[in-house]
């Protein structure tokens, strides 16, 4: 019996955990997914290694409370990268290539943003 509990503990701390947020669209689809991720010691060292293996420099980055995303591309805009960076790693989670040079594009004009719909206090759902 000790055994089967333990195994059952570890089974449900080693399980990935998706977070549910209670204010999630009603058509959102929950799944889990299994990617292989490459990891370095720090930003830098991720720069250095897009830089030199894909000619890739970051043209956007932004804080995420603790962390860090970056965007990367190359000058012709064939290649980019996703990073996101923690203090113990710096980990790419996306890196894609595009003949056409439509890897990284930038808004030409400045974004008409929608303005943000605040959830419903809990309760009031119909």
């Amino acid at each position: 019996m000790t055994r089967l509990v333990l195994a059952l503990a570890l089974a449900l701390i080693a399980a990935p955990v998706m977070a549910q947020t209670p204010d999630r669209p009603p058509d959102a689809i929950p799944r889990q997914i299994t990617m292989g991720i490459i990891c370095l010691p720090s930003v830098m060292r991720m720069v250095e290694v897009l830089g030199e293996r894909w000619g890739e420099a970051i043209v956007a980055s932004g804080d995420l409370g603790g962390s860090n995303f970056y965007v990367f591309a190359n000058e012709r805009k064939t290649s980019s990268s996703i990073v996101i960076s923690k203090p113990s790693s710096t980990c790419l989670v996306w890196s894609g290539r595009s003949p056409e040079g439509l890897s990284f594009i930038l808004a030409a004009e400045p974004i008409d943003y929608p303005e943000m719909v605040p959830p419903a206090p809990s309760g009031t759902e119909t």
